[in-house]
């Protein structure tokens, strides 16, 4: 409706080209005078948000191109680009700034195709006072470059109830920009190309689509090339330390890969020619998925981005081939059946202590990062544009094994995180009042044999060892070096054991019994020690759960039916939205380090928050009517049921019951 009304006065770039015709048309027709008019002035103040951010985008590049060159040049004296290409910080900032210029540029042609955007963008240039000079460089950068999503795609994207799908940010966008009680100004009605009637539905994607579009704002060559090399030969986000072993090195090398993929777009040249390169990313970084998640629910499949480049196709090669990848289904399948059955006896009710946890962290690590690396593996398969892997995937694990997996996963990780968390966070009232108990444990163990009630007499050697000797260990012993207290506790369990075997100690019952409750104190307390906040930190790395943002969405309806065949899966539930909690960081990571007085920060929390919530409140929607619809069939019961006599005879009760209609 809004289109057949507003698409007359909503023209395209040709407006630029012969803008004197299309002033005359309005002119002489007073209509269109009249509904120019009008959507100026319901849409105005959406025109200039959907401007800000465009010219946002165009600013962004800019200002990156022309840092990077001055950098190059030595414009600051404080700072030199080799200095920071050879620090691991620079290295990190560097390919994170030309990472999000990619990435901007992709999700805007994502979200709003060209079309729409050249449609804003006159409008904008025909009613702001903006001089041209600062609409034509974003309008260039805006102009559509002929690529066009599937149009199911697009439908989902707009009805998505999830914060981010294939088109879930774009809805979510457009309804955020209209203005309240007014007809909404919806770009996805108003189609994704000049001609949408005659647009094929399975999507348009151009020749060297996204090189070229990304070349209008592509920084220097020689600069992403060094970063694309720094990300390639090192591990410069350090996470080696959270996964320890080399199968795992694709979630390890997770981050740099997210951010290769996109910075290899800026450099089509190293993709046309440079195989060694590519194989080289790619086989450090993604020899067992090349699905790449790029931000929060959006993927490149880099076996079908590389197909219009003859060296990365070549790379890219091995990878896809049919026994490589049924090689790699096997390990993975493998590997969930193996970890499906260590989480299920960690969740046997009682099994999961804190004394069972603090002995045998570095096991549930292991169970914790395997669970994890397998379930990151399993959603970006999913997204795999090779059907024939897909089909094969579902075959092996579908959706409702998947189902069980996330939960049963996220059950673990929670009450892992609520044990190790509560044992963190009294952990130095626990350490003070333990060692107080040792050090009179000891004291104790010292009076005894410094004096005559030792039933062999005194042993002053054995009352200075105890009293004196180990309890000042004890004494001196603190948590500000937790791996040097760690190391003194197991020299005390040590001493203790062999102190045992002396025939003064071991040969009197209630000294022994002392002992081993002194060294169960002592067990206790190098439990205590050993709780880091880098282990908790750990935890919280490897069971980052940020590639699933928005896939999650193709289980709800199964999530719903298990609620209400099983209501207690709402528990498990708040542990899966424990686990999407930690997703609402990254998008501020970098941000949150900068101090500023804006409130940014807040509202980004506030839009990724509110996104969360609506998931969950649409998972949960299933609670109320399936309520409401059982309270129906118990009100259709009871008008159906007779009234019952106030007399009955006992034998008549089995008929007046109506067993089968209550049934």
């Amino acid at each position: 409706a809004h289109r057949a009304v507003y698409g007359p006065v909503l023209l395209d770039y040709r407006y630029l080209q012969n803008s004197a015709i299309y002033d005359r048309q309005f002119e002489n027709d007073a209509s269109l005078v009249a509904t120019d008019e009008e959507f100026r002035i319901r849409h105005q103040h959406t025109l200039k948000r959907f401007w800000t951010l465009f010219q946002s985008i165009h600013n962004l590049g800019t200002s990156l191109s022309a840092y990077l060159r001055q950098l190059r040049d030595g414009v600051f004296v404080q700072q030199t680009y080799d200095v920071l290409i050879a620090s691991t910080g620079g290295k990190q900032l560097l390919g994170e700034a030309i990472y999000l210029n990619g990435v901007a540029l992709l999700l805007l042609d994502l979200m709003i195709p060209g079309p729409v955007r050249e449609r804003i963008l006159v409008a904008y240039y025909r009613w702001a006072d903006t001089p041209p000079e600062a609409v034509v460089p974003v309008i260039e950068l805006m102009r559509d470059t002929g690529f066009r999503a599937p149009r199911t795609e697009r439908a989902g994207m707009k009805n998505s109830k999830m914060p981010y799908g294939p088109l879930g940010l774009y809805g979510r966008v457009t309804a955020s920009l209209s203005q309240e009680n007014s007809p909404g100004f919806d770009p996805n009605e108003w189609g994704s190309g000049l001609d949408d009637d005659k647009e094929d539905d399975g999507g348009r994607v151009p020749v060297n689509y996204p090189v070229d579009y990304l070349a209008r704002a592509a920084p220097e060559q020689e600069i992403v090339l060094d970063v694309v090399g720094a990300l390639a030969n090192e591990d410069i986000y350090q996470k080696s330390r959270f996964y320890p072993s080399q199968t795992h090195r694709g979630a390890m090398l997770g981050k740099q890969t997210q951010i290769l993929s996109v910075l290899l777009l800026f450099v089509p040249d190293t993709l046309r020619g440079d195989v060694a390169l590519v194989r080289e990313v790619l086989g450090k970084h993604c020899s067992d998925c090349t699905v790449i998640p790029i931000y929060l629910g959006i993927c490149l499949d880099l076996s079908v981005v590389f197909q219009s480049f003859k060296a990365a196709k070549e790379a890219v090669a091995p990878f896809v081939s049919s026994q490589h990848l049924q090689r790699t289904l096997g390990l993975y399948v493998e590997g969930i059946e193996h970890v499906e059955t260590r989480i299920a006896n960690h969740l046997i009710e009682g099994a999961l202590t804190e004394a069972y946890l603090l002995d045998n962290v570095s096991t549930v690590l292991d169970d914790i990062r395997a669970a994890n690396v397998i379930l990151r593996w399993i959603f970006l398969t999913r997204n795999s544009k090779r059907a024939r892997l897909r089909s094969d995937l579902n075959e092996k694990i579908d959706d409702q094994r998947l189902l069980r997996y996330v939960l049963h996963t996220a059950q673990f990780e929670y009450q892992v995180k609520t044990i190790y968390g509560a044992a963190l966070g009294d952990r130095q009232k626990r350490f003070n009042k333990l060692k107080q108990r040792v050090e009179e444990k000891l004291d104790e163990l010292g009076k005894y044999f410094g004096t005559q009630l030792s039933t062999e007499g005194k042993s002053e050697d054995l009352a200075r060892y105890f009293g004196q000797k180990l309890k000042g260990t004890m004494t001196e012993m603190t948590l500000q070096d937790p791996v040097l207290a760690g190391r003194r506790i197991s020299e005390l369990l040590n001493a203790l054991s062999t102190v045992t075997r002396h025939h003064r100690v071991g040969s009197v019952i209630a000294v022994s019994q002392f002992l081993q409750e002194t060294r169960a104190l002592l067990s206790r307390l190098l439990r205590i020690t050993n709780v880091t906040k880098d282990t908790r930190h750990t935890i919280e790395v490897v069971s980052g759960f940020s590639y699933c943002w928005g896939s999650l969405q193709s289980l709800t309806p199964i999530l719903q039916d298990r609620i209400k065949t099983r209501p207690d899966t709402v528990i498990q539930l708040r542990s899966l939205v424990a686990k999407l909690i930690a997703v609402l960081e990254d998008p501020v990571e970098r941000l949150a380090l900068v101090p500023s007085e804006s409130d940014i920060v807040d509202r980004i929390c506030s839009f990724h928050s509110e996104s969360l919530l609506g998931y969950v409140q649409g998972v949960l929607s299933v609670v109320p009517s399936s309520v409401f619809a059982l309270m129906e069939g118990i009100a259709g019961v009871l008008d159906h049921l007779n009234q019952p006599r106030p007399r009955v005879r006992r034998t008549e009760l089995l008929g007046l019951s109506q067993l089968e209609l209550r049934g």
